[in-house]
């Protein structure tokens, strides 16, 4: 059973860069919601944590239960993590125009490797035995059917410095920096971006199968290529989680992200619904229904957006 501290870091890497959609500049990496670095790279972190809180739980049982015998499973380190998916979502508003909404369908791919150290095998410093560091690189290819124009490749990379608290909270701080360039073409490029981020998150344990997270992220862009498109982006989200069957699960996600330019503010809202069939640990294929609206202080950039379609999603350590 995953504990509850493994699922709370797992979502608050996910924080990194909460999902918003961006019209400005950048509408070509929002063509469907952005997928950052870090969803699920500190998988090999976490795996240490959960035995380590295990171990805890026992120690107080035979405490106030007297002497019984625990066997507590202690999997060897595992630094790294790749994690893969593909997902075809059919797209509303795919332009995400305020006036014409215009239709399509996107293919999207992504491949990322992640690795996690916790500091505890660097350091003795008492401070530091629930600290990690997390590097990860992602690339992101979206191809559009009808919309070929808004084609790009993305290439993600980041470090993290992840701080388990008290009470199942976890704080994130680090540094991203981003590029996007036209398809099959690296070379040419269509915007870069480096900033700051900074989050902080809880796992609320509703019952035997259920959980809810809320996380609160900041993405402080410190230089660009292009001054039109940098923007400050500050979200807020909420994830409920409930497990239906042994390999099924079902997910509801509501959040609110402040998108802060030189020129205009936009705030957006998205909403959305997942079911997921895993069959195994490292695979899992499933369907999702969301939906976004944007308000912005200039017309140009409000919009609304629904998207629908499938997903298949692995991962592995080592």
């Amino acid at each position: 059973m995953r504990s509850p501290i493994l699922s709370a870091l797992l979502l608050a890497s996910a924080m990194i860069g909460a999902n918003a959609q961006d019209s400005s500049l950048q509408r070509r990496d929002t063509g469907i919601q952005n997928i950052r670095p870090l969803s699920e790279q500190t998988l090999p972190a976490v795996a240490k944590v959960a035995s380590q809180a295990a171990e805890s739980s026992s120690s107080a049982n035979q405490s106030a239960y007297g002497e019984q015998e625990v066997l507590v499973r202690n999997d060897p380190w595992q630094f790294f993590s790749i994690n893969a998916s593909a997902s075809y979502t059919y797209q509303t508003n795919a332009a995400l125009s305020p006036v014409m909404n215009e239709e399509d369908e996107i293919f999207s791919q992504n491949l990322s490797l992640a690795a996690t150290v916790p500091l505890s095998s660097l350091t003795a410093a008492p401070l530091l035995t629930s600290s990690y560091i997390s590097l990860s690189v992602q690339e992101q290819t979206l191809r559009y059917r009808e919309l070929d124009i808004l084609d790009f490749d993305r290439v993600d990379t980041s470090a993290n410095f992840i701080q388990l608290l008290p009470g199942q909270f976890v704080a994130t701080l680090g540094a991203r920096y981003y590029r996007l360039s036209l398809p099959d073409d690296f070379g040419e490029e269509l915007f870069a971006n480096f900033s700051a981020t900074a989050g902080l998150s809880r796992l609320f344990t509703l019952g035997r199968n259920s959980t809810l997270f809320i996380g609160a992220n900041a993405d402080v862009s410190l230089s660009a290529s292009a001054e039109e498109a940098q923007r400050d982006e500050y979200s807020l989200i909420g994830v409920y989680t409930i497990k239906l069957a042994p390999r099924w699960k079902a997910t509801a996600t509501a959040g609110v992200s402040l998108l802060h330019y030189d020129q205009h503010d936009d705030l957006n809202y998205s909403a959305s619904v997942a079911l997921d069939y895993v069959p195994r640990e490292w695979f899992s294929i499933g369907g999702s229904l969301a939906y976004f609206i944007s308000e912005s202080n200039l017309d140009t950039f409000d919009y609304e957006n629904t998207t629908a379609g499938p997903t298949l999603r692995a991962s592995f350590r080592f």
